[in-house]
């Protein structure tokens, strides 16, 4: 895999249906997908700061004022033990975009993008909600579900028709088709080109362990990331403090946000100030120009700031 696909490219290609239903335009490349290169977070995550299993009975949803429901279209639908890309010490967990988020309103590359997915799947830009980036077990390649309303046997003929994949199978409501990069799953909510569709659907039917479930800390970063035109969670093996972290990008200025909501979860309270998530903050490229609003309760950390790429094109 190139570097180019490594860092930016999702490919789902049932053949050559005449495009591939690519990652393009500005996923960023550092520790929680942020475009400031950051990437905090803690690669083994098995420790959620409690006492002989006991979980925490904070909500954090309440407790943060910058809490909102960014992860309501995709959290129920995440699976343990399938991270999104694993680098060295970066462990990136999933990463989101959200085509209607007021965020994205206006920005031209998201609006390409439905327009691309529209082309490839034959069915309207306004269908598809966002697009889920998750990984796939066994190899390098990264992995995409898109949200939206779907006829699930139009979609199947549009690919038979190409000759580029058939229909073999059927799971609950959705249609199993198979081609040149294996099965994927296309059904009235989400269409799954992934070959462990099977668990991702599980996950979201409640048939299954979530990983907000399996995840203490994860399901806390889900529950208060707020909407935003993208957003990603990620671990970083070499923060020994820091479990995860989350961040939701609001606005965009050319091809670099300038304005940012991060969510840290601490494995211990005592590390949890907005001082050590600051500084977490400005290991990034740019660091934080101005800090908007800052909030600590519990293990958690939520800041949002604003950042000053210089010129710099932070999303590519």
């Amino acid at each position: 895999m190139t570097d180019d696909e490594s860092s930016r490219r999702a490919f789902l290609r049932y053949g050559a249906i005449g495009a591939a239903a690519a990652l393009a335009g500005c996923q960023g490349d550092d520790g929680d997908d942020s475009p400031n290169g950051e990437q905090n977070g803690e690669e083994n995550g098995d420790d959620n700061g409690t006492e002989n299993g006991e979980t925490e009975e904070q909500d954090y949803s309440e407790a943060f004022d910058l809490a909102g429901d960014g992860a309501a279209l995709f959290g129920e639908w995440l699976v343990p033990d399938n991270p999104w890309r694993v680098r060295e010490n970066i462990t990136s967990i999933c990463g989101f975009r959200d085509f209607e988020a007021e965020d994205a309103e206006g920005i031209d590359w998201m609006a390409a993008r439905r327009d691309e997915l529209s082309e490839i799947f034959q069915v309207d830009s306004a269908a598809f909600a966002g697009e889920l980036f998750v990984g796939d077990p066994g190899s390098s390649r990264e992995r995409t579900i898109y949200f939206g309303e779907f006829d699930p046997e139009a979609i199947v003929e549009t690919f038979e028709n190409a000759g580029t994949a058939s229909q073999v199978d059927e799971y609950g409501e959705y249609l199993i088709i198979e081609g040149q990069q294996g099965r994927g799953a296309v059904g009235p909510d989400a269409i799954l080109t992934l070959p462990i569709y099977d668990q991702y659907i599980d996950a979201k039917n409640g048939d299954s362990e979530r990983l907000a479930e399996t995840d203490e800390e994860v399901g806390h970063v889900l529950d208060v990331l707020p909407r935003g035109f993208q957003l990603s969670l990620s671990r970083h093996s070499n923060l020994e403090d820091l479990a995860v972290n989350g961040s939701t990008f609001h606005d965009i200025e050319g091809r670099a946000p300038n304005r940012t909501t991060r969510a840290f979860v601490f494995h211990e309270e005592a590390d949890a100030t907005v001082d050590r998530a600051l500084e977490i903050i400005e290991i990034g490229q740019t660091g934080a120009e101005e800090v908007l609003t800052e909030e600590q309760h519990g293990r958690m950390v939520m800041i949002e700031y604003t950042q000053d790429w210089g010129g710099q094109e932070a999303l590519r």
